[in-house]
């Protein structure tokens, strides 16, 4: 589909956990992690693409929490949304200033000091997720209190990793 040829099926679910993993050493002293994840079909996609936008989120939810200086919290939630499997990565950090919002996605913006953040992370991802995969990557912010990046990306019906398998009903249901 929209991704290249090394797309395959992938577990959401076990690309956040293998996340976790990964970033487990620089996540420890700053938040904790609290999971809720909902039995996910498979998404034909690049998993290393895919897990370098969790990579990315994940790690930028860290750094906001340790400018914040409090212990924080990172959650991670997925479910179906539609024909979207879906990702919400949240912290309790200090949020994103609605100045920088509309600036995000754009490469080479970064709030970081020099030499501490690329501004790359959050284009790349958004390059991965919409251009590349047909997806979503949607933001909700509170300064003060935290940021959510909701990350869907399109399934195939009949596509289940686990017990979800619902026939998708005939006609146009929205």
């Amino acid at each position: 589909k929209g991704a290249d040829s090394m797309a395959i099926g992938f577990d959401l679910n076990k690309g956040l956990k293998d996340t976790l993993t990964i970033t487990h050493n620089e996540i420890k002293y700053f938040a904790q992690i609290e999971e809720e994840f909902d039995d996910l079909p498979l998404v034909t996609v690049n998993p290393d693409e895919i897990n370098q936008v969790l990579l990315n989120i994940i790690m930028n939810a860290v750094s906001a929490i340790r400018e914040k200086g409090d212990p924080g919290l990172i959650k991670l939630h997925t479910y179906v949304d539609g024909s979207y499997a879906c990702c919400a990565i949240s912290d309790n950090g200090g949020g994103i200033p609605d100045e920088h919002l509309p600036h995000i996605f754009e490469p080479f913006f970064t709030t970081k000091p020099v030499g501490a953040g690329t501004g790359l992370g959050l284009s790349i991802s958004y390059d991965i997720i919409v251009r590349k995969h047909a997806g979503k990557i949607d933001v909700k912010t509170r300064p003060g209190e935290g940021t959510t990046f909701i990350i869907s990306l399109p399934y195939e019906a009949g596509s289940s990793s686990g017990a979800r398998e619902q026939a998708a009903p005939q006609g146009g249901q929205a």
